[in-house]
């Protein structure tokens, strides 16, 4: 252990091809008396003696108003003693004297972030990767509050730094794939993830992650086995094997399906989903004594509730049993004749079922029984608009907004039916005036980022909105559809790509999005998937003339 003098003489002297900003006694200690608290404080760190160390270094600033680095240690030691409001006083102090100090700026972050100031703390350890970016540990501060907001995106960035510094480090790899992951870049989790299995191959979590991965990129036999092989280690994981239930039945596989909801069952027997996807599976896998089975214990639970009967109308519809459905809602609705509830609980279930405008009576009876409510009149709307009645479906809107009913959701409903009806112009007008009533509204934010992209215009202002919206709701869709058309406009066709593909899973083929991914396809030279893209749109949406006429120009 170092003497007092020779500690002296180890801050004093000069190492060759060495900056004087590089040591700790960066900004020099002016005057022996301040040298020697100062080397006497570090000694007593050195032995532990944090108190009596940060008297000495007290001392020191006292003797050495202008010594940063003694404010710095002070901070520091007032830190690790359990004082973070005073640890901020001195790293102050030291920014005063040295504003982009790295390791002043890591105390007061650590410091904020245990007061839980954490939006103050990331301005600050923002700060202190920006001036040095060569510590793991400021990576790794970053890391923690940007979790602590909810910001993957802070998060991504500071793991992004760790590998970089450490690129054998798994755990650092998994965290950058986790975060990639809530970003929607799930080509870059991928490769993350594959280093992790190089590295950390045991480390728990990184085979459903990986599953995860593959299911939002289409891989969904790989998606599936994954799934399977993460549940032979954890069988109790019930959440991950509803995803492995609700992947099975998209891919139409309705007796493994059925299966695996059993088990979901069995673990959750009064459980409405679980046992609502037993009967919904059996019923696709033509179990039908299990399916009705199961229908009864869903009634049960049903009772007189309203949501759950008609969670068990929708159940019904969607398994092919139309008439059964609507009978249910007609029964719930004659038994509460007085509630208006009823009656839109019809109009909702044959809605569903798709017969619009046997559903219209009872939206029209909802609708005069509650003139400002929201949801039967958009539902009024809605079916005028899916009938190509726009002029009847504007008609609605402009009502309800004349009535000062939800003004920004109707605006919103008024700017896709103009859209539609091909009135550009006066859709971004609606759209416009909703985004000012609600700036942070992410469906009006996507709304007028997909107008501006649809007519090519003022695109990076589309990317900052859509930007916006998707901080909001990463996963959804329409969003993403929306973000890969902006790519797609801005000729970055890679980006595109990546994004419409994850958007046509989302949105179950969505017709339109299948059209953009297409376009992408073609552009990309890519004409067999453009063609397939194209025929699959034209499956759901057969009078779709773009379509046609996109899919007939690429036949020899």
């Amino acid at each position: 252990m170092l003497c007092i003098a020779g500690l002296l003489m180890a801050l004093a002297a000069p190492v060759a091809g060495v900056s004087p900003a590089a040591f700790d006694t960066a900004g020099m200690i002016r005057g022996e008396q301040a040298l020697r608290a100062y080397a006497q404080g570090r000694l007593l760190e050195d032995q532990g003696q944090l108190r009596d160390a940060l008297g000495a270094y007290v001392r020191a600033l006292g003797l050495d108003h202008t010594a940063m680095p003694v404010a710095r240690h002070i901070a520091e030691t007032l830190y690790r003693l359990g004082d973070p409001s005073s640890a901020i006083d001195y790293a102050d102090k030291a920014l005063a004297l040295a504003p982009n100090d790295p390791g002043s700026l890591w105390v007061k972050g650590g410091a904020l972030m245990d007061m839980g100031r954490y939006p103050e703390a990331l301005d600050v350890m923002v700060a202190c990767v920006d001036a040095d970016s060569s510590r793991i540990e400021y990576a790794q501060s970053l890391a923690r509050v940007g979790e602590s907001l909810d910001r993957p995106d802070v998060v991504a960035r500071a793991y992004g730094i760790a590998v970089q510094l450490d690129e054998d480090d798994g755990e650092n790899w998994f965290q950058l794939a986790a975060a990639q992951v809530r970003l929607g870049r799930f080509q870059a989790a991928e490769r993350s993830l594959d280093r992790v299995a190089e590295l950390a191959p045991s480390r728990p979590g990184q085979i459903f992650l990986r599953g995860f991965v593959d299911e939002q990129l289409g891989h969904a036999d790989q998606a599936i086995a994954r799934y399977r092989a993460h549940l032979e280690v954890h069988s109790g994981d019930q959440l991950t094997r509803q995803r492995l239930v609700t992947l099975l039945a998209r891919e139409e596989r309705w007796a493994d399906a059925l299966a695996e909801a059993r088990l979901v069952a069995k673990a959750k027997p009064r459980d409405w989903d679980a046992v609502a996807a037993v009967a919904e599976l059996a019923l696709r896998a033509k179990r039908t004594p299990e399916a009705e089975a199961s229908i009864r214990t869903l009634t049960s639970l049903a009772g007189d509730d309203l949501e759950a009967t008609g969670r068990l109308a929708t159940l019904l519809v969607r398994a092919g049993r139309k008439a059964e459905g609507s009978r249910l809602a007609d029964t719930w609705a004659s038994r509460h004749a007085p509630d208006p509830a009823g009656v839109l609980l019809s109009a909702r279930i044959r809605m569903f079922a798709g017969d619009e405008e046997a559903a219209l009576p009872f939206a029209r009876r909802a609708l005069a029984g509650q003139p400002d409510s929201l949801f039967p009149r958009l539902m009024v709307a809605r079916i005028h608009t899916n009938a190509h009645r726009y002029e009847e479906a504007e008609r609605v809107l402009s009502e309800g907004l004349a009535q000062g009913a939800d003004s920004v959701a109707l605006m919103l409903e008024l700017g896709g039916v103009r859209e539609l009806r091909g009135d550009l112009p006066g859709a971004e007008t609606v759209v416009r005036q909703a985004l000012a009533q609600e700036p942070q509204n992410p469906r009006a934010q996507n709304s007028l980022g997909y107008l501006l992209a649809d007519q090519n215009r003022e695109l990076p202002v589309a990317e900052r909105l859509v930007r916006d919206a998707l901080r909001q709701e990463p996963n959804n869709g329409a969003y993403i559809d929306s973000m890969g058309w902006i790519f797609y406009r801005l000729g970055r066709l890679l980006e595109a790509r990546e994004q419409l593909e994850r958007a046509v899973a989302l949105t179950n083929g969505d017709p339109v999005v299948r059209e953009h991914l297409g376009d992408v396809y073609r552009d990309l030279k890519l004409l067999a998937e453009a063609r397939e893209q194209y025929q699959q749109g034209l499956a759901r949406d057969s009078g779709n003339v773009r379509l046609k006429a996109k899919l007939a120009a690429l036949r020899p």
